[in-house]
């Protein structure tokens, strides 16, 4: 094998092999102006449907931001809207914060729209591995499901909103993934033929 190509940069992960060629992504979508508007997907995590929604429920309510949550309980009260078939990509391009489970798709999501993330981490390790490449970037803030209640939900909300470094770091972290996708990996087969 002359090449190995990776969707994904240096940055974001490093892979030390002569032959490994960063492509990035396919798209990476632009920084939209973000809105009230909270978007939380921790499907894949041991934490029980009806816990995710009562710590979402009682730390947001009554505050000035819509939260959007893809979860199997059907929820419209005031500001907290729950669906089991919520189409994430409808809400992150407006979105200041995604709450995740550190999955490979809500981690590109978070990536593509510049997301400020709080990634509630369970026992996969490939979740665990996302989790801390965004925390070692200073992207997110990570909480254990042990650790999923409303005082450090909350804190890790505030924190992300308080301080611009989090934004700032992912915005630099989604640029390094716009390396031309699939484009480059044609590119570069055409280069050698």
């Amino acid at each position: 094998v002359k090449y190995k190509f990776v969707y994904s940069s240096f940055d974001y992960q490093p892979i030390i092999d002569d032959n490994i060629i960063y492509v990035g992504y396919d798209n990476t979508n632009p920084v939209y102006e973000k809105n009230k508007v909270i978007v939380v997907s921790i499907a894949n995590s041991l934490i029980s449907a009806n816990k995710q929604l009562r710590v979402i429920k009682q730390t947001f309510k009554d505050s000035p931001y819509e939260v959007y949550i893809q979860n199997k309980n059907f929820v419209n009260q005031a500001n907290i809207h729950s669906n089991n078939k919520l189409m994430l990509n409808n809400y992150l391009s407006k979105a200041i914060v995604f709450i995740h489970d550190g999955s490979d798709i809500n981690t590109d999501l978070a990536l593509n729209y510049h997301m400020n993330q709080i990634i509630i981490t369970n026992s996969f390790d490939h979740h665990i591995s996302n989790a801390n490449m965004m925390i070692k970037n200073n992207c997110a803030f990570k909480l254990s499901e042990t650790l999923y209640n409303v005082k450090y939900l909350y804190e890790s909300f505030r924190a992300l909103l308080d301080n611009n470094k989090y934004q700032t770091n992912i915005d630099a972290l989604a640029k390094s993934l716009d390396l031309g996708g699939t484009n480059k990996i044609i590119e570069t087969i055409n280069e050698q033929v």
